[in-house]
């Protein structure tokens, strides 16, 4: 079964991707990889939440439903508000990569293009990633403890990885949240 979903970037209150996935966790709408430059020049601005609109799908009536959609609020193309690269329904589902692609797409994800392919980080940013991992986090309006990070994100519906920024501050902390 395939789902339809929407990004919606929180500083407008208004969609700026629609996409499609076939995987129960609804993993590919909350993936942040692999995306365009337009989409992670949008997240880099921006909070996001993903809305899943249409849910048990056949692959099929997804593709059509994300067409019509696209169609709805536009491409920033065609003068609207998305930032989706084609009309829609080209989905990969069923695709079979060679092994060529897998191996492209491997060196990419791993960070060959970041400088971090063939290496490992070092044992001082591997403690400070445990220890970061490792700490609870408090709702201080609340007083709910959170076991970790990602679970306080989640409760909030935003990404980890934002989250962990502000708690290290190395963004400004405009959430509940505190360390412990």
């Amino acid at each position: 079964m395939a789902y339809l979903y929407r990004h919606i970037r929180l500083d407008k209150n208004e969609p700026f991707y629609i996409g499609i996935g076939s995987d129960s966790k609804y993993k590919r709408a909350n993936s942040i990889n692999p995306r365009t430059k337009h989409w992670k020049n949008i997240i880099s601005k921006t909070e996001y939440r993903v809305d899943i609109i249409m849910d048990n799908l056949s692959w099929e009536e997804a593709c059509e439903k994300e067409k019509e959609f696209i169609a709805i609020y536009k491409r920033n193309c065609d003068g609207g508000i998305l930032c989706n690269l084609t009309i829609g329904g080209e989905g990969a589902y069923g695709r079979i990569l060679s092994e060529e692609t897998k191996s492209k797409i491997s060196k990419k994800v791993s960070g060959i293009n970041h400088g971090m392919y063939g290496k490992s980080h070092s044992e001082a940013a591997k403690n400070k990633i445990i220890e970061t991992a490792s700490k609870k986090v408090i709702n201080i309006e609340t007083n709910q403890i959170f076991t970790s990070i990602k679970n306080a994100a989640i409760s909030m519906n935003i990404r980890p990885n934002t989250l962990t920024r502000k708690l290290s501050g190395i963004r400004k902390n405009d959430t509940v949240f505190k360390l412990i």
